[in-house]
């Protein structure tokens, strides 16, 4: 198990799984990746995640329990999906490392933390099917290398900040069903 660069955990049953023991991860220095679904994560809600911070890619589907994503410094893809539980830092998002961030149908999301544009480095952004997500941060316009941004079923969304102009190297911008967003700022024209 030394060498293993992989995990995947899934629950193929209907309810939600207690995972339990991932304390034993920080004797698998070569993880890389890991990635569960349906399961409850009480370790991480009670000590921390010290033993995930080699992860590169973390990927979780109807999974609770998981509550911060900040302290993942090496994390280069993320992927949340069908999560009511996920809290976002509303300070210090410290994932500069970070390539990729898909976060989707986690239906009690309303706000991204105010420093999200720290993440210095993204490339993609998903933030699909949020229906109670009201506004992207100011931050944003700091996610200079952003190329694809999709805020697709973000039915909350009632407008972009100006600061949306700042993406120069965006390429794509999904938002199909934004049934709320009814004019963009004037700064689009800079895209």
């Amino acid at each position: 198990m030394k060498k293993l660069k992989f995990l995947m955990i899934y629950n193929h049953g209907t309810n939600k799984a207690r995972v339990k023991g991932l304390d034993v991860l920080s004797s698998l220095t070569q993880l890389k990746s890991v990635r569960l679904e349906r399961s409850i994560l009480p370790f991480v809600e009670k000590h921390g995640i010290e033993e995930l911070q080699n992860i590169e890619k973390l990927s979780l589907s109807l999974s609770e329990g998981f509550k911060n994503i900040s302290t993942f410094t090496k994390l280069q893809d993320f992927s949340l999906d069908h999560s009511n539980d996920l809290e976002l830092p509303l300070g210090n998002c410290n994932m500069s490392s970070t390539l990729s961030c898909s976060i989707t149908n986690c239906h009690q999301l309303q706000i991204l933390p105010y420093d999200f544009g720290n993440i210095s480095n993204l490339r993609m952004l998903r933030l699909s099917a949020l229906p109670r997500l009201e506004q992207l941060s100011v931050s944003t316009g700091k996610l200079v290398q952003l190329e694809y941004l999709d805020i697709s079923l973000c039915e909350g969304l009632k407008e972009l900040p100006k600061e949306i102009g700042q993406l120069k190297k965006l390429r794509e911008l999904d938002m199909r069903e934004c049934t709320r967003l009814m004019a963009l700022p004037s700064t689009v024209c800079y895209l």
